[in-house]
């Protein structure tokens, strides 16, 4: 027959190591919490911004550069007006001069896609902006409580890291309905 007080140990044991587990937890939340409100989001924001800048200031410089090889296409219209109507060389001169004409619009089009992006990836940058603010009002309401929130993270193991960051090559990270819940459960 076992020991009375031996289980008693072992189920106090088993509740401590549970409630040590649950708290540990919790830990890890609140590490979790501030530190993407405090680097992560604005960290990932600062990075589109750039993102946005590289993509203007591309757009903007192949656009600059399609105006440059539409006066150079009129200065050889202009050179080919000198040669003679009759001379086969003129109409072949002519029919490459409207061709790379209409390749310099179809280039000027296309940069159409950094408008796109750039607006989508600024909306992006309004959403997780949000995210920040929201995340930092509730460690605020969480502290103004009185919740310790520098002793909250600091308890037990006082890395913040769970291990090295490893590539997650050939998987995404996440899949859509992962993304999707945790945007919901955000309220996004």
């Amino acid at each position: 027959m076992s020991d009375p007080s031996a289980n008693d140990r072992l189920v106090a044991g088993v509740v401590s190591l549970t409630k040590r587990l649950h708290q540990d937890l919790e830990d890890i939340k609140v590490q979790t919490v501030m530190r993407i409100a405090d680097a992560e989001l604005p960290d990932a924001c600062a990075s589109l911004d750039h993102v946005v800048q590289l993509t203007e200031k591309a757009a903007h410089r192949t656009l600059d550069l399609v105006d440059e090889g539409r006066a150079i296409a009129g200065r050889i219209a202009g050179c080919a007006g000198s040669i003679a109507a009759n001379d086969p060389a003129r109409d072949e001169l002519e029919a490459a001069i409207d061709a790379l004409r209409k390749q310099l619009s179809e280039l000027a089009l296309a940069q159409g896609y950094q408008d796109i992006t750039g607006q989508i990836i600024k909306r992006v940058i309004g959403m997780v902006r949000r995210l920040e603010g929201a995340l930092v009002q509730l460690l605020r309401d969480a502290r103004d409580s009185g919740v310790d929130l520098q002793s909250a993270a600091l308890k037990g193991d006082p890395q913040p890291d769970m291990g090295p960051r490893v590539p997650n090559v050939g998987k995404p990270a996440a899949s859509q309905n992962e993304a999707d819940d945790l945007l919901s459960s955000l309220g996004l």
